[in-house]
């Protein structure tokens, strides 16, 4: 009892400082959580704020297109304007040539009165008083030039008028093209801020949406890592529960074992030669489950996806040749019963005929048909045709397999760490029913048998080649550890992760190693063997682990009860 209160107060700061990881971990899940909400929130109002954004851009697009109408309707007006000032303009061109003219005209009617005149005067002043000066005093010679050069006068004013309308026309015309051109310029310059704000509106909701779903991602990758941290610490306190009940059980055991074996030589060297047994079963459990982890590694590291889907599209392409082989055969099965019964049909009439011939008279000779031709040979099995891909595929270069090392699973991460609690003993206990579980160390030894044999084969066969001439491994009558190993299929693969999380039992723990799932073989090599085990297997392996591992406690604690016996005995 004493040693039980001591372990148990050695146990007490382990138990407090798991405590105080938990007890941060919970605090980094809610300040996890409230960063999350934060987002959500902050989200929100950047898409209200987006919301309202889009609105203002589809009132100002709707101005714009306001002001684009009434543009057009500018251009419109004025391009009625130039039709009408390019009409004026022409009729004022006309206008000022009919002017012109007329002031050629008019010149050239002064000048021809000016002549008359002197030639007038020349006359009277040769005639003298032979001619009537009141007559032609009378005759108003200047009566017609007056008129004329009054025309002239008011169709110059009147073209001096038109004129200056339509350079005022010309002028307001000018005013309003200078108007819409600066009307069209700040619509544009408008229109370019609008779409410089779109731009900048469209990039920032990309940016938010990338960091909602940012935060999204984020906020389900802790909602998984803490279920499982859940699952394994309650799989942990129920492993540390149990701990304790075999070690009250061993402490019983070693106390009623030292009162029993008080002073006996031989009794301490079987126990010290038990001892050192199982440190080296124990060293080797440890090597053969490093070596387990490297093979899983290796198995995981050797995905090929690519050239997964070329086998398979290939496998589907032979299937369907085997299937039109196998419909060609049963066609040729019924042509050859159709011949054998036409045959044997032909062989009764023969034979009929014979009696009949046997009973009358023979008559003349008459050639005999000739028999029916043999029916044609079957085709080959089709599994001839399997035999040859298989050895095609089987043939290729073992070299060509190219292995990236597939990323950290969180599942795998967690489990070791879960497991360095367990053996440090930094775990919460509490009162938990457990199911009594019970490992004998004959399924022990049969899985480090199991093992064994399995690491010898993949020594001596580190590739399996399926071919026609390639023998079995039980074939010179050591163990078959791979007889259970299949290729992966869907179909297979949910069948095995079913059968191994429904099998709870210690015993199943040796079949562990031959439940191997094998993807589609490209080489069929070793390193192609994959891992593919579903969640729900998790916790049976873990099952599997802390079993194995309460095993070794045991086989410790028996040690070191061996151990005080042998103490107490030579005292």
């Amino acid at each position: 009892m004493a040693d039980a209160s001591n372990d148990c107060g050695a146990d007490e700061p382990d138990i407090q400082a798991t405590r105080k990881r938990f007890e941060v971990l919970d605090k980094k899940y809610r300040h996890l959580k409230g960063l999350s909400q934060r987002a959500v929130i902050e989200f929100e109002a950047l898409q209200e704020k987006c919301q309202d954004y889009y609105e203002k851009y589809k009132e100002q697009e709707g101005k714009y297109l306001k002001i684009k109408g009434d543009l057009e309707k500018l251009k419109e007006v004025s391009n009625l304007a130039l039709a009408e000032y390019e009409n004026l303009h022409g009729k004022y061109e006309v206008e000022q040539n009919c002017r012109n003219k007329a002031e050629e005209f008019a010149t050239n009617m002064v000048q021809e009165n000016k002549k008359l005149k002197r030639q007038s005067q020349l006359l009277l002043s040769q005639v003298g008083g032979q001619v009537n000066l009141e007559e032609l005093s009378s005759v108003s010679t200047d009566d017609q030039p007056l008129s004329v050069d009054a025309v002239f006068q008011e169709e110059l004013k009147e073209l001096k008028l038109m004129v200056e309308s339509l350079r005022k026309e010309v002028k307001s015309t000018q005013e309003e093209l200078t108007a819409t051109q600066n009307q069209l310029n700040s619509e544009r310059q408008s229109h370019e801020v609008t779409k410089k704000r779109l731009m900048s509106n469209e990039k920032q909701f990309k940016q938010l949406n990338r960091v909602s779903v940012l935060a999204l991602e984020e906020y389900n990758t802790l909602q998984q890592r803490y279920a499982l941290e859940t699952q394994c610490r309650v799989e942990a306190e129920k492993y540390a529960a149990e701990v304790l009940r075999e070690k009250d059980v061993l402490d019983q055991q070693r106390k009623y074992i030292s009162e029993t074996t008080s002073k006996d030589e031989q009794l301490k060297k079987a126990l010290e030669e038990i001892s050192s047994l199982n440190k080296k079963l124990a060293d080797e459990r440890t090597e053969a489950e490093e070596k387990i982890k490297e093979l899983l590694e290796d198995m995981k590291a050797s995905k090929d996806e690519e050239y997964i889907s070329v086998t398979e599209e290939k496998l589907h392409v032979a299937e369907e040749h085997i299937e039109s082989l196998e419909q060609q055969l049963a066609d040729t099965e019924k042509k050859v019963t159709e011949a054998n019964q036409k045959v044997s049909e032909l062989e009764k009439s023969l034979e009929e005929a014979k009696k009949q011939a046997a009973a009358t008279p023979p008559p003349p000779p008459s050639p005999v048909a000739p028999p029916p031709p043999p029916p044609p040979p079957p085709p080959p099995p089709p599994t001839q045709l399997i035999k040859k891909f298989m050895n095609i595929v089987g043939a290729k270069k073992r070299s060509s397999l190219k292995r990236n090392k597939a990323p950290k699973d969180p599942m795998a991460v967690a489990m070791s760490e879960m497991m360095q609690r367990i053996k440090t003993g930094n775990i919460q206990l509490k009162p938990v029913k457990s199911p009594s579980t019970t490992s004998s160390e004959s399924d022990d030894t049969d899985a480090m048998s199991d093992l064994g044999n399995l690491l010898k084969t993949l020594k001596r066969n580190p590739s399996v080649d399926v071919g026609p001439g390639v023998n079995s491994p039980g074939a010179d009558g050591s163990p078959v550890e791979w007889a259970n190993i299949k290729l992966r299929k869907p179909s297979s693969s949910v069948e095995s992760s079913k059968e191994t999380s429904n099998s709870g039992d210690a015993g199943n723990g040796n079949n562990e190693l031959k439940k191997v799932v094998l993807r589609k073989p490209r080489s069929h090599s070793a390193g192609d063997i994959l891992d593919d085990r579903p969640k729900d297997e998790a916790t049976a392996e873990l099952k599997k682990i802390l079993q194995r591992q309460k095993a070794a406690a045991e086989k410790e604690n028996a040690e070191q009860n061996s151990k005080g016996v042998c103490e107490n005995g030579a005292a």
